[in-house]
């Protein structure tokens, strides 16, 4: 008699082979959701930060006869814009996680986490993907005469990704515990972009603003990127320690509100 294969329970399998394919599975998934709604439903990611950086050209254009840095103000604005677009983007993506998924929190094999990471992995490759395209084709396009250093570049897209990754673990509980905390953090968030680095350098300030706004560690990240798209611009101000601090504690925290939290998710 042929002996029967019984299958392995997730328990009796290791914590981390269950974790992957809980993480993989979930990956599939959302790709295929995303798929589903639109045909083209990752074009936007390309859309969406080109018109940005397009209107900001035209508008600032008018005004000013030279971009703050270099020679072509859609490279000047897509440094800042997109590494800042991929902290966004993030945040919101890892604090989404449970809640879109709460229906699968009932498996013993699926944990919060699991969701948090499946989205977050996602967004970093799609959102890696469109900035190389982006400042590719812009290089290409405009003839800006820049020599990218890939280590600050790198660095920049790294912390923007783990400070986005550490407030979306935060508010992925603090969404789910205090509705009222997601609109006020969407009214907090919408002049980020003002106080960022993004639209500015921060040598071009008065030193007393610049001083504060130095606290902010998203200007930080806009100098790495910009000094590692511009060889001759040295962002000195730029404290990657600082960001790295700020980023892991986000992270700490929400990893420990995740855990203590998890449970409500699975009981609705």
């Amino acid at each position: 008699m042929p002996a029967t294969t019984r299958p392995v329970s997730p328990a009796s399998e290791p914590w981390p082979r269950v974790a992957v394919r809980s993480v993989a599975a979930l990956i599939l998934r959302e790709i295929a959701q995303a798929g589903g709604r639109s045909a083209a439903g990752y074009l936007w990611t390309l859309v969406a930060p080109v018109a940005a950086i397009a209107l900001l050209s035209v508008v600032l254009s008018l005004v000013l006869h030279d971009p703050p840095l270099g020679t072509s103000f859609a490279l000047f604005y897509a440094s800042g814009l997109l590494p800042f677009r991929l902290y966004t983007e993030l945040q919101a993506a890892a604090a989404a996680g449970p809640r879109l998924a709460r229906d699968l929190l009932a498996y013993p094999a699926m944990a919060p986490i699991d969701t948090v990471l499946a989205r977050a992995i996602l967004c970093v490759a799609t959102q890696t993907v469109a900035a190389a395209a982006i400042l590719a084709g812009l290089l290409v396009l405009t003839g800006a005469p820049v020599v990218p250093r890939p280590a600050p570049l790198v660095a920049a897209f790294a912390l923007a990704g783990l400070l986005g990754l550490g407030m979306g673990l935060l508010n992925a509980v603090a969404f789910d515990r205090f509705p009222g905390w997601q609109v006020a953090f969407g009214v907090l968030s919408r002049p980020l972009v003002l106080v960022s680095g993004v639209l500015w350098l921060p040598g071009d300030l008065p030193p007393a603003v610049r001083d504060v706004l130095l606290w902010n560690p998203l200007v930080h990240v806009a100098g790495l990127a910009r000094s590692g798209l511009y060889s001759a611009y040295r962002a000195d101000y730029a404290a990657p320690g600082f960001v790295a601090v700020i980023a892991l504690a986000l992270c700490a925290a929400g990893l420990a509100a995740l855990r203590l939290h998890g449970r409500r998710f699975a009981e609705g």
